[in-house]
């Protein structure tokens, strides 16, 4: 029924697609957004052959979450892995866990998240300014561990700018019924001559949050409450920059600590307990030379530790990851059309994981990156094309040292056509080394429920991608469409066993022991071909507007398909199912409002051994409203999450099984901006 509702939706808008747009009431407006995550400056996101998606504003505001996979999830392309309130990460185009890399300003999170589902990303999403989102491979910049896709949280930790009032303040304080939690979150920003500085600080605290009726038949006494699922976080970070007309050299620390619930355990209720102390660098050069635009080096030290604790309060696994990142980028401008960037990157990690449950032994990685790109723009094309090298150097605590050499290059081009529209293709060769799960796991891995087996016969892995996408920006109406290709040569996985042949997974113990009903599944990681395919799809239109009142809908939907080539290997696990959206957003005067409905189909094409997953319908809505006081914006807000009150599980999470979505809930809050 949903389904057929947004449907008749979708008709009624696209109706009026081809309208001449002069006759619209009003004008769709496009601001101007300059995209961080671009090698050159002032980039729009239309100026991008690979696909590009960018959160900001009110709307970002009104899709913050208490993680960033939670954030982002309703973006085109974009799921996550909702494993707990406190763990869930982003999934594009169905790639996830160390083939999308997670940045906080161009550099990543250097947690360990990609490890495991339960693992969270060390990054708070309530001060980012914005947050950018591209859709497939972004190796070029980042490194192998971007073959899927980037999301980078921009905030403003290191200033970049001088603010043109000395003082700004910004806080926050809201309610959510859902968990009965609260969040409060103040930031700071000033400016003196040269000098630019930040404060923020942030403290949450919720409960286990409400269901629509059990979260697993075998726990009846926990009818209406997800157990163990509440969260607390204490966060906050300070920087400062000085900057001139010749360049800039900021500095900023970061303290991010959460202490959550895992619910769903076997092994009753384990915690997380995690703490992240992040040193950030960035330095700048404009036009320090002829034919020289800029020179920047970003660098990043984190140390990053993390206690899974047991229900009767022992630690049961101490996970430590220490690692530096750095990044030297120059950009050469050759003429009016032409320019290049080049750049050198260097990671250095030491990583340790100690205790019963520890699944992986400790190693040291590095990782050297060479890589250089071409731009060329004129009034009908744009076009981009580059190389990368980099070379992966394992050496574990025990057993062989393991070294990778891969290489990545891509080219997209963007041609403007007539009638307002612009055709975009994107063609991408990358490799990627295994992780260190894959080669050098041996232990059981309680999160997941599996006794894992790395290989250190396990190739790298070689992707070979191409995208085409079609969109028009009219006065009145936007609409934009998607397709991708993706083939994954020897794409690394965590297979079943069935050493007995008897067409069912080989179950273990926590000794990796043969056990009929073992708690455990049997894994053994390996190299299969695979290919995913996928089209995404996006209209805007102006329903009505004014100089006091604006108006419009939009609809959105997005698929994604992924096999291996072996038809005995099947389906790949956990990919997101289809999805169908309409929206209303608009304002009036001080007044905003917006409401989205969202279809998400059941599972049909389910991995040996994967459960199905049945569909459901979320329904979101928010109204807030400005009030202006002198230098002050004082503003206030409710936003409603599945106000249907739906059982609803994700397709993507392990945890399906044991872990509902929040059920019906509503957040109230209130903002002050001064300056």
């Amino acid at each position: 029924m949903h389904a057929r509702i947004i449907i008749a939706c979708m008709l009624i808008l696209s109706m009026n697609a081809h309208a001449d747009d002069q006759s619209a009431t009003g004008t769709i407006d496009l601001p101007e957004i300059v995209i961080e995550s671009s090698w050159f400056d002032g980039k729009q996101p239309d100026e991008f052959a690979q696909s590009i998606e960018v959160l900001r504003d009110d709307e970002l505001e009104r899709k913050k979450s208490n993680s960033i996979g939670e954030t982002v999830k309703n973006e085109l392309g974009v799921n996550s892995t909702y494993f707990a309130p406190g763990a869930s990460r982003p999934i594009i185009r169905g790639l996830g866990s160390n083939r999308v890399r997670v940045l906080e300003n161009g550099t990543g999170a250097l947690d360990a998240s990609s490890l495991s589902e339960d693992h969270p990303v060390s990054i708070e999403p309530y001060f980012a300014e914005q947050i950018e989102i591209i859709r497939g491979p972004a190796t070029l910049r980042y490194g192998p561990g971007a073959i899927g896709g980037v999301v980078n949280v921009i905030n403003n930790r290191i200033p970049q700018t001088l603010k043109t009032s000395p003082f700004e303040l910004k806080a926050a304080v809201e309610h959510d019924t859902v968990s009965d939690g609260e969040t409060a979150a103040l930031e700071l920003n000033g400016a003196h001559n040269s000098f630019a500085w930040h404060f923020d600080g942030l403290t949450r605290d919720t409960e286990d949050y409400d269901i629509d009726g059990f979260a697993n038949d075998e726990e009846p006494e926990n009818r209406g409450k997800l157990a163990n699922s509440d969260v607390e976080a204490d966060n906050h970070g300070f920087g400062a920059s000085y900057i001139t007309d010749k360049g800039m050299i900021g500095f900023a620390y970061n303290r991010f600590d959460t202490d959550f619930g895992v619910p769903g355990a076997e092994e009753g209720d384990i915690r997380i307990d995690l703490k992240q102390y992040r040193y950030d660098m960035l330095a700048q050069l404009f036009n320090p030379f002829d034919s020289i635009e800029k020179i920047t080096l970003r660098s990043t030290y984190n140390n990053y530790r993390h206690f899974e604790v047991e229900e009767d309060g022992e630690v049961a696994t101490a996970f430590d990851n220490e690692e530096l990142e750095s990044r030297l980028e120059l950009i050469h401008v050759i003429n009016d059309g032409w320019k290049n960037a080049y750049g050198v990157q260097y990671n250095d990690r030491e990583f340790a994981a100690v205790g019963e449950e520890a699944f992986i032994q400790p190693l040291d990685q590095q990782r050297y990156g060479l890589f250089a790109v071409s731009h060329y723009h004129n009034d009908h094309w744009d076009m981009e094309g580059g190389l990368r090298f980099d070379r992966d150097e394992f050496d574990p605590d025990n057993g062989d040292d393991e070294d990778f050499s891969v290489y990545s290059v891509s080219f997209g081009a963007q041609r403007k056509l007539q009638n307002d529209m612009q055709f975009n293709v994107f063609v991408a060769r990358t490799e990627r080394a295994p992780q260190e799960t894959a080669l050098y796991a041996d232990g059981p891995h309680l999160a997941t429920l599996t006794f894992e087996t790395g290989s250190t016969d396990i190739d790298e892995e070689t992707s070979y991608n191409i995208e085409f996408g079609l969109e028009q920006k009219k006065s009145s109406y936007t609409w934009a469409v998607n397709a991708y290709y993706n083939r994954i040569d020897d794409f690394i996985y965590l297979a079943g066993v069935d050493a007995n042949n008897d067409g069912i997974a080989d179950r273990s113990d926590e000794d990796g022991m043969f056990e009929l009903d073992g708690e455990l599944l049997t894994g053994v990681y390996e190299n299969e071909d695979a290919e995913f395919y996928g089209i995404e799809a996006e209209f805007v239109k102006q329903l009505a507007s004014n100089s006091a009142y604006d108006l419009r809908g939009r609809i959105f939907g997005d698929y994604v398909r992924a096999e291996f080539d072996d038809s005995d290997a099947g389906d790949v696990p956990r990919i997101p199912t289809g999805r169908i959206g309409l929206g209303l957003d608009g304002y009036r005067n001080t007044w905003n409002g917006t409401i989205d409905l969202i279809y998400v189909d059941d599972s049909n094409n389910e991995a040996d051994l994967e459960t199905d997953t049945d569909s459901y319908t979320m329904l979101n809505a928010s109204v807030s409203k400005i009030f202006y006081a002198g230098n002050s914006d004082i503003k206030v807000f409710l936003r409603g999450e599945n106000l249907l009150d739906e059982d609803a599980r994700q397709h993507t999470s392990f945890t399906k099984d044991r872990v509902v979505l929040p059920g019906i809930g509503a957040t109230l809050g209130v903002s002050l901006e001064f300056e």
